[in-house]
């Protein structure tokens, strides 16, 4: 089977070792544009397979680029998770199908960054959806979808990695359907009004200690590992990595005043409760246990965060 791979280093790695322990190698990969941010990191992923890479300058309509793909005239395309959209002048070089894999159960949450939006909207389940490619981001002709129930402690990191491994498993059953009986048949997506997951713009806003503790927690979880949540102390940015609610050990206080310090975290009062910061940055400071930054005298307990 004459597979090209379009894909990012994530849940491109994933996919790549999935298909070659299976017999499967992909042709060709292709990763973004060589502007893009992780265009290196596809690179030496595509190098570490020894696997030829395709590569465009700023968009995949590029003339070169569409007479080459057209050339290798490809049985399956595959996208996975990624950033650019391609044009019908790729998409009918397929001679089978032009399908990608997005990490949430379509049409719910379409767009760029849907492990943020599920984890931050507090979300129980999501999944991956193997769809047709067309002229618009993640609105295809669904082929299969398989859910997953997020997790109580979830991150943006593990969710993604959890994704990936979907997405792999995902795509090596529907190449093995296609070999044995063919294209399977699709199923339109249904119209209406559905959650949208756009690409997070930063910086993320800064955080509101009148939220309940646990809307805290899920913008901090859905940040983790990529972004990081900002707050201020003493007129100082603060960013937060991590964290969790916890119950109030003490009464009258503002909120987001911290009630204690010690080798478990930092207690900070909330609307219904507490949070307990486990990792922090203060910047040009302290990158880690707040414990450390209490002991530098940075920072003292009854302090408020605004």
């Amino acid at each position: 089977m004459n597979i090209i791979l379009f894909c990012l280093p994530l849940y491109g790695k994933a996919v790549i070792q999935k298909l070659i322990e299976q017999g499967m190698p992909p042709s060709f990969i292709v990763g973004p544009a060589k502007s893009y941010p992780l265009f290196d990191k596809m690179l030496e992923t595509a190098h570490e397979y020894n696997l030829p890479v395709i590569m465009f300058d700023q968009k995949p309509d590029e003339e070169a680029f569409v007479k080459r793909i057209n050339e290798l005239s490809p049985d399956l395309i595959i996208s996975a998770s990624y950033p650019h959209l391609l044009p019908d002048s790729i998409l009918s070089a397929a001679k089978i199908a032009a399908v990608n894999a997005h990490p949430s159960l379509l049409p719910e949450y379409r767009g760029a960054s849907p492990c943020f939006h599920v984890i931050a909207n507090g979300e129980q389940e999501t999944g991956v959806t193997l769809h047709l490619l067309d002229n618009h981001f993640d609105t295809g002709n669904i082929i299969t979808q398989k859910k997953y129930a997020i997790k109580a402690r979830e991150t943006q990191a593990s969710l993604e990695q959890n994704m990936s491994r979907i997405t792999a498993d995902m795509i090596v059953d529907f190449i093995k359907t296609v070999e044995a009986t063919g294209m399977p048949k699709t199923i339109k997506q249904t119209e209406g009004t559905y959650i949208k997951a756009p690409a997070v713009k930063l910086p993320l806003p800064v955080l509101n200690w009148n939220q309940s503790s646990a809307q805290i927690d899920r913008l901090i979880r859905a940040a983790n590992l990529y972004y990081a949540v900002m707050t201020y102390l003493n007129n100082k940015p603060i960013f937060i990595f991590s964290g969790r609610p916890v119950k109030s050990t003490s009464k009258n206080l503002k909120v987001g005043q911290i009630e204690s310090i010690d080798e478990l975290g930092m207690r900070v009062s909330t609307k219904d409760g507490a949070y307990l910061i486990t990792s922090l940055e203060y910047p040009d400071f302290w990158h880690g246990d707040p414990l450390g930054l209490f002991e530098l005298e940075l920072i003292n307990i009854n302090d408020c965060f605004s």
